[in-house]
């Protein structure tokens, strides 16, 4: 299959989940000629840096970035899209709640539609999102919610973190946020440069390991901000 990529996962306290990259990560890419991990530690503080070494010294596709502080999800992605080499940049979950399995489906609906961005959407499959908690599911659903009707477009999975991103178009656009609505706003931004988007139907699961980072209040808070900008976005062109 065509396609070269770049994998960028960002994580914070992830290291039980990162053990289980050999098993679940890695075989779903080894067909592709070129392909490369950039894992980023988000300043955690259990043994994810160590473990995310341990793969490094493994595998010569894989990378690290990391620092001190915990600086949030956005920034993380930030991060990483600053070593992407390849022309697809696939942005993952760390606790591989989008099983990687989706990453060759993300990459045949580009081929097939010569997408500029193609999200991975539980939205889009009866039962997609399995064992996962409620409190998460109504989250995303009000938020994609607010956001569809924002956005004037048919996309209904906004604030989801699986996707495939042209790498160049990524390193163009200019990316405020630091909290999960970087989601939400990298394809505002895609939108407005009237880049191609397409949705492929992709399970959400409940994590195996560890605990979700996401802080209910802060998040909203910054939803809430992020929906501000792009009003003003949109006014101002």
């Amino acid at each position: 299959m065509k396609g070269n990529i770049s994998i960028v996962v960002p994580g914070y306290n992830e290291e039980e989940n990162i053990k289980t990259y050999d098993k679940l990560l890695i075989p779903e890419i080894k067909y592709l000629k070129n392909f490369e991990i950039i894992i980023v530690n988000d300043g955690s503080t259990d043994k994810t840096l160590e473990e995310a070494k341990k793969l490094m010294k493994k595998h010569k596709f894989v990378s690290l970035v990391s620092y001190e502080k915990n600086m949030g999800m956005g920034y993380a992605m930030k991060q990483g899209f600053k070593k992407t080499k390849y022309e697809n940049t696939v942005v993952l979950d760390s606790d591989l709640t989008f099983h990687p399995r989706y990453i060759k489906d993300l990459l045949e609906a580009k081929n097939k539609t010569n997408a500029d961005c193609v999200v991975g959407s539980h939205l889009m499959m009866e039962h997609g999102a399995e064992n996962v908690p409620l409190f998460r599911l109504m989250l995303h659903k009000s938020i994609n919610y607010f956001y569809y009707i924002l956005f004037n477009r048919k996309v209904y999975t906004i604030s989801s973190i699986f996707r495939l991103y042209n790498t160049k178009d990524l390193k163009e656009i200019n990316i405020e946020s630091n909290g999960f609505n970087i989601n939400a706003e990298i394809l505002f931004k895609l939108i407005q440069k009237k880049k191609k988007i397409v949705e492929v139907p992709a399970k959400l699961t409940k994590r195996v390991y560890g605990e979700s980072k996401i802080n209910l209040m802060k998040e909203a808070k910054n939803h809430i901000i992020l929906i501000l900008k792009i009003f003003r976005w949109k006014l101002v062109g």
